[in-house]
């Protein structure tokens, strides 16, 4: 990725944040990123594009990092803990994609191939989670309400530690995870 579609993207992630994706015209964002409009629009062919080229660049960045922890041999209980304790530690340190991921991950502008390429980055992660929902380990339940359930519990954490940020400790987040195990745990 060039520098410039760079500082594109990161001043989209703020504008759209600070803005909405309605109040924020394409102008505003190359004077922010220090590029010209023009260059905007050699990047990215319209505002709507460049909104889900940068879901999906926020995704890309998250998954990178844990998908290497996941290619260990652990056990599916290590697996689940480790995304939890990888994913809060993420978006604890991303505020601002954190933010983007609430506030926009179910927007319309959000285009289905977007969502579907979104789907296949997170792949290795929803495997651990189909695992779960057929290990007998776990309360009977299917597992797209086992993302959903790992989401929010994920985003309620998230809220709390940025909330109370004296509180982000090992012992917490571990507590955390007990919290959303024994949710989910026969």
């Amino acid at each position: 990725m060039t520098e410039k579609k760079q500082a594109i993207l990161n001043a989209a992630l703020d504008l759209f944040i600070e803005r909405g994706f309605h109040n924020t015209p394409t102008s505003l964002i190359a004077k922010e990123a220090g590029v010209a409009t023009g260059t905007l629009f050699h990047h990215f062919k319209n505002k709507e594009i460049l909104f889900n080229e940068l879901y999906l660049s926020v995704k890309r960045n998250m998954i990178e990092g844990l998908q290497e922890g996941l290619n260990t041999e652990i056990s599916l209980l290590e697996k689940i803990g480790y995304i939890w304790g990888y994913s809060l530690n993420w978006l604890i340190k991303h505020p601002q994609e954190f933010r983007f991921f609430q506030e926009f991950g179910n927007s319309p502008v959000i285009s289905k191939i977007t969502r579907e390429e979104a789907m296949n980055l997170f792949a290795n992660i929803a495997e651990p989670i189909i695992e779960l929902s057929e290990s007998g380990l776990i309360k009977e339940s299917y597992p797209e309400f086992i993302m959903d359930y790992f989401q929010g519990m994920m985003y309620t954490t998230v809220k709390h530690f940025m909330k109370y940020p004296e509180k982000f400790t090992d012992e917490n987040i571990s507590q955390a995870f007990e919290i959303f195990w024994n949710g989910l745990e026969k």
